[in-house]
């Protein structure tokens, strides 16, 4: 019961946070289409505006821009592959190499969630591993190679899985 209050808490601060603007400074936004797939590449650091896509009608996703605030000890992170679906997105997201806590790997997690409402997302903490996150037909080397640099998964939209090092943290239901 201690859990469940404590996530319901964590997932509020994380709602009021991310309603929060300061406008400081500007993200880093790219937006490519390869192959008919919109997807987007989006820096969110502690100060930084927010990308929500949006239908431009010509077939290409076209970027609104909102500016919002992370919750203090999110860590910064970059969605680096974002294929949209009508289920929901497919997100890659690359932290910097570190060491995080718990409530930080939370915060990350239901920020994510709040900003871009996913269905799939994986976290890693290198580019190389993120490149191979969406990739098909990977080698047992590359398997390796992102299995060792996966932070957590979320599948379905709700459900949290910890890896690599921070497989000790007992896996989450967003919402229960």
């Amino acid at each position: 019961m201690r859990r469940v209050v404590a996530v319901n808490l964590l997932l509020a601060l994380a709602l009021i946070g991310s309603a929060c603007s300061r406008g400081e400074e500007d993200a880093s936004v790219t937006t490519s289409k390869p192959a008919g797939v919109a997807t987007t590449a989006v820096l969110v650091s502690p100060t930084a505006n927010s990308d929500q896509p949006s239908d431009s009608g010509d077939g290409q996703a076209a970027t609104t821009t909102s500016t919002t605030q992370l919750v203090d000890g999110t860590p910064t992170y970059e969605v680096v592959d974002r294929v949209e679906g009508d289920a929901g997105d497919e997100l890659v997201v690359v932290v910097d190499p570190g060491t995080y806590t718990e409530v930080e790997l939370q915060n990350l997690v239901f920020d994510i969630v709040d900003r871009f409402q996913p269905l799939t997302v994986v976290v890693v903490d290198d580019p190389a591993a993120a490149v191979l996150a969406s990739a098909d037909d990977l080698s047992e080397e590359d398997v390796a190679l992102l299995a060792s640099r996966t932070f957590l998964t979320i599948s379905d939209g709700v459900e949290v899985t910890f890896s690599g090092p921070y497989a000790g943290i007992a896996d989450l239901t967003i919402g229960s």
